[in-house]
């Protein structure tokens, strides 16, 4: 099963390589072997994406092993001070001036 998690710019790629694979590693649920795996997936519009993975006897589990997977990675994350960000914006505002009226676009 995977996980896909994004990280803020700046944050240690090898760092968060490592911490996700010992927070999954440490499931009981996770099988020994195959071993865990943890790929740096992209360069985001707003984050560095990883993609965890871990593997299964109990495929009928697999929606809540998912999610305790999730769990196990966002607290990992946060208590090595790992920022997962939201998507952020800037939004540019130019007015121009029509005839007599300023139209604001």
């Amino acid at each position: 099963i995977s996980v896909f998690v994004g990280v803020a710019y700046g944050t240690d790629v090898p760092q968060v390589m490592e911490i996700l694979k010992k927070s999954i590693e440490g499931l009981p649920f996770i099988l020994e072997y195959p071993k865990v795996s943890v790929l740096f997936k992209e360069f985001g519009d707003s984050s560095l994406n990883f993609e965890a993975r871990g593997w299964i006897r109990n495929v009928q589990k697999r929606p809540t092993y998912e999610s305790e997977m999730m769990v196990a990675v966002s607290k990992a994350l946060s208590e090595n001070g790992i920022e997962i960000p939201f998507p952020q914006r800037d939004l540019h505002i130019v007015s121009s001036k029509i005839g007599n009226a300023a139209h604001t676009i």
